[in-house]
């Protein structure tokens, strides 16, 4: 019987109109709601503080090294609607806080903080005004290599741990001349737990400074390749890391 039914035209048009108004129906109320939304009073003049907001330092990298420091915690408030505030801090936007120093020389600078990528209808304000901004030629310097052993004390008792080399014996590391005086030592860790036999293999090197802080630089070559248990290559300076 169903069959018969949906064979018969007029049948189907009847279901068809039938669906038609329930959607138009369902667009109305749609609309209705948005619509009772959007008439709904919206509080003004609040204000949200921004944590750990990272101050950008724009500078030109081929020529130049820059870091930027703030004489307190830097603050960024934003003012603008509940709803705008709300609608950023849901959002995944790119804004930054930044100082520009592109055209900026070698020396020591107050700039002026700015912002960028926020939402138009929001008032940024940042605390403080201005960042100082130290200007830097690149220099690059080149450092031996010393080789950091650890668990030494778990090598077979005829290893040699002091029969190593290092290949290239040294690095060049390009930074400013802050950077270069900050440096204490640039290491490779070879663990030496239960060698019998050579070692070998690409390290990456690390440089330090004098508080024994890992410094973000970039290194020329990243790795080196280590052999230990055989002579051949070039020698560093080996310690032992208890």
């Amino acid at each position: 019987m169903m069959d018969n039914m949906f064979s018969n035209k007029w049948f189907v048009r009847f279901i068809s109109l039938c669906i038609a108004i329930m959607l138009f129906m369902m667009v109305n109320m749609n609309n209705n709601v948005s619509n009772q939304a959007s008439v709904l009073p919206d509080r003004e003049d609040s204000t949200v503080e921004l944590d750990d907001v990272e101050l950008v330092v724009d500078y030109d990298e081929e020529s130049y090294s820059a870091t930027a420091t703030t004489p307190d915690d830097l603050i960024v408030q934003l003012s603008g609607s509940q709803t705008s505030l709300t609608l950023f801090q849901l959002s995944n936007t790119s804004h930054e806080v930044f100082v520009n120093a592109e055209d900026l020389g070698p020396g020591e600078h107050q700039v002026p903080i700015e912002n960028r990528n926020f939402p138009a209808d929001l008032e940024v304000s940042v605390s403080p005004e201005y960042a100082t901004v130290v200007v830097e030629e690149l220099e690059t310097m080149s450092y031996p290599v010393e080789v950091e052993l650890t668990n030494e004390d778990d090598t077979e008792e005829s290893y040699q741990t002091d029969d190593f080399s290092v290949n290239p014996g040294s690095v060049d590391i390009q930074a400013g001349s802050s950077v270069h005086e900050s440096i204490n030592e640039v290491s490779v860790f070879v663990d030496v737990s239960g060698a019998a036999n050579t070692i070998a293999g690409e390290k990456e090197v690390i440089a330090y400074d004098n508080q024994g802080n890992e410094l973000d630089i970039q290194i020329e070559p990243e790795t080196v390749n280590v052999t230990m248990g055989e002579e051949g290559g070039t020698s560093a300076n080996c310690r032992l890391l208890l």
